[in-house]
């Protein structure tokens, strides 16, 4: 069954690749590294019949939405600033290694 996870020291973020450099470079470098600070979060898509390969991954970090760039109409509904998740980065393992699972 899939599901996702908090990335964690057993997910083997080694052999991870989507095909894209800087996406792997961050879950490989940095992903743990901001979870630990509370700079982000990164979550794995995982097979709990191999917990430990990473299928994909996303990132979210919290943001702030200033209510100037929402119209009038909209912004006057609204303080200042808007708290909001963004999904910093998403990416999945390239699509034959995908096939194994």
């Amino acid at each position: 069954m899939l599901k996702v996870e908090l990335l964690n020291s057993l997910h083997n973020r080694v052999d991870f690749d989507c095909g894209n450099a800087q996406l792997n470079a961050y879950l490989k470098q940095i992903a743990r590294q901001h979870n630990d600070k509370g700079l982000s979060r990164t979550f794995v898509l995982i097979n709990d019949k191999q917990p430990d390969v990473i299928l994909g991954f996303f990132t979210l970090s919290i943001c702030e939405i200033n209510k100037q760039v929402f119209p009038n109409a909209i912004a006057k509904k609204y303080p200042h600033s808007i708290p909001a998740a963004k999904l910093a980065r998403l990416a999945i393992i390239k699509n034959k290694a995908m096939e194994n699972y």
